[in-house]
């Protein structure tokens, strides 16, 4: 009889063990103790590929950035990229140290990309479950003290007053839109002192202006090299690097520029133009309204947008800033007829491949001139008299 009892509770113990052990393997649990086996800590509405998600593992990326001598980079920008889906995750500066952390990263694979002025360095990395750091040595990057704000003035004072004064004439001939003086008195005050970064700058703009992409590039990186802290020569630059179609290039050198002139709306309406030629929309327009916020008179600002909108498919708003931008510019060097305009948005959403390449020709020219002003101000027919 006493045989037969225990037979009787072992058989009610096994039928519990496997009811509770299907329960949990039903919601995804493997059977842990603690409130996550309870079905009420799942949450109301959660379901068990829910439960999943969120028990995956979040970890922290540190590191820590050094020279090619092993001395600490301070100010480089980190940016972190998911390179399963090319978002950006996280995107900020190293401290004075060289050093950086990155919270809450979920397990995945990334790329950990660091510049410096001209100088990128980018490493691919695989989140397990464990936080992890990183150590990253930007090859070329000298941190000799030489690249600070101070120094740059010590720099800015050794140019002599003929390569300043030549310098000004560019500028003022510039002002006149007198290209071939402005070119002519640019070489005077190279001549005289060729790390001048101004002057640099503005033949690289010249040269920008004249289509020659790359020998314009070639100026303004130089520009960068003598003076690291100079906006206006990254903000031209990576201007040029989206006429030479580098749209990653051209979002690097336009966040430094942006953040060592934060009120440089132009940067902010080229970095929009990168976005956008990548198909990243929301992206694109996040900077346009940037841009918008500096320079509301800008009327080009409406047409990207639009063209923004579209990859969206938010087909209403875009044909709004359209209308915008055809009110703002009547009989503007790239204005359509209103009637033809309305004729093709009204296809928009029958013909996407239409609406790109009308969008398409529609901002192929919407570029910002710098000829017209050194410190680049805005064309004459597009409402705007404000420069950096």
């Amino acid at each position: 009889m006493l045989h037969l009892l225990y037979l009787s509770i072992i058989r009610s113990f096994l039928i519990f063990v496997v009811f509770v052990g299907g329960a949990l393997a039903q919601m995804g649990v493997d059977g842990g103790a603690g409130t996550i086996g309870d079905p009420s800590a799942m949450g109301r509405g959660m379901t068990p590929s829910m439960l999943s998600r969120k028990m995956i593992h979040n970890c922290t990326l540190s590191g820590l950035i050094r020279d090619s001598s092993g001395k600490p980079v301070k100010d480089a920008r980190i940016e972190v990229q998911n390179r399963e889906n090319g978002q950006i995750v996280f995107s900020g500066y190293a401290s004075p140290n060289g050093s950086f952390a990155v919270a809450n990263l979920p397990t995945g694979s990334y790329e950990v990309v660091v510049s410096s002025g001209l100088t990128e360095i980018r490493e691919p990395i695989t989140l397990e479950g464990a936080d992890q750091e990183v150590s990253l040595h930007l090859p070329s990057y000298n941190s000799d003290p030489g690249g600070d704000k101070n120094s740059v003035s010590v720099a800015q004072m050794r140019v002599p007053e003929r390569a300043r004064n030549a310098f000004r004439k560019a500028q003022e001939a510039m002002h006149k839109q007198k290209t071939a003086d402005a070119t002519k008195y640019v070489g005077e005050a190279l001549q005289a002192y060729p790390r001048y970064a101004d002057a640099l700058t503005l033949r690289g703009i010249l040269k920008l202006d004249a289509k020659q992409y790359e020998e314009a590039s070639r100026d303004l990186e130089q520009a960068i090299q003598d003076d690291p802290n100079y906006p206006l020569a990254y903000i031209a630059l990576g201007a040029t690097y989206n006429l030479l179609s580098h749209w990653d290039d051209a979002l690097r050198v336009l966040s430094r520029g942006t953040t060592l002139n934060p009120t440089a709306w132009q940067g902010y309406f080229e970095m929009g133009k990168s976005f956008l030629a990548k198909g990243n929309y929301q992206a694109a327009l996040q900077q346009f309204d940037k841009t918008q916020q500096l320079q509301p008179q800008y009327t080009l600002v409406h047409l990207v947008k639009a063209h923004a909108m579209l990859g969206l498919k938010n087909y209403t708003n875009a044909m709004a800033e359209l209308e915008t931008y055809l009110e703002h510019e009547p009989k503007g060097s790239q204005s359509i007829k209103r009637k033809q305009v309305n004729q093709r948005l009204s296809a928009f959403t029958c013909s996407k491949i239409f609406a790109f390449l009308f969008f398409q020709a529609l901002t192929a020219n919407a570029q910002i001139c710098f000829s017209r002003n050194p410190r680049m101000s805005c064309p004459a027919d597009s409402g705007c008299s404000k420069g950096i």
